[in-house]
């Protein structure tokens, strides 16, 4: 439906892909400017952490999303996200002007996203971490 629409409104800024291989959707988020993901409310949310996200981080892009609990945190202790809500289209129509009207803001703080996670959330590490703990 909402394809149908970007080509009925003759929106061009806007790619439908399709399904992609992680590899190729990786490569994908590279070529972006900004990227988007909204997540339902859900208390499952405020408890876990998408993978989603961290892919995200990896490219060093600035964030709009809805996501709550510790995604939230984590995105908004990095400067580099703009958060909506999911039930309020002029919500996102605000924080996409607000995306606008600041992106240098927005792509500076983003660009260190990818060793932020690298840094703090490798799972390698973590695991040593946690095999420490309990030895």
């Amino acid at each position: 439906r909402l394809e149908l629409e970007a080509i009925e409104k003759k929106i061009n800024n806007i790619v439908f892909t399709g399904p992609l291989t992680k590899k190729d959707a990786m490569k994908k988020l590279e070529e972006m400017d900004v990227l988007f993901f909204s997540l339902i409310e859900s208390s499952t949310f405020n408890k876990t952490i998408p993978s989603k996200l961290f892919d995200y981080m990896l490219s060093n892009k600035p964030i709009i999303t809805s996501i709550s609990g510790e995604g939230r945190k984590i995105l908004k202790s990095t400067g580099s996200a703009l958060f909506f809500n999911p039930n309020s289209p002029e919500s996102l129509a605000g924080i996409l002007n607000e995306y606008n009207s600041n992106r240098h803001i927005y792509d500076s703080a983003s660009k260190h996203n990818r060793l932020f996670v690298i840094n703090n959330y490798n799972r390698e590490k973590i695991f040593r971490d946690f095999y420490k703990k309990i030895n």
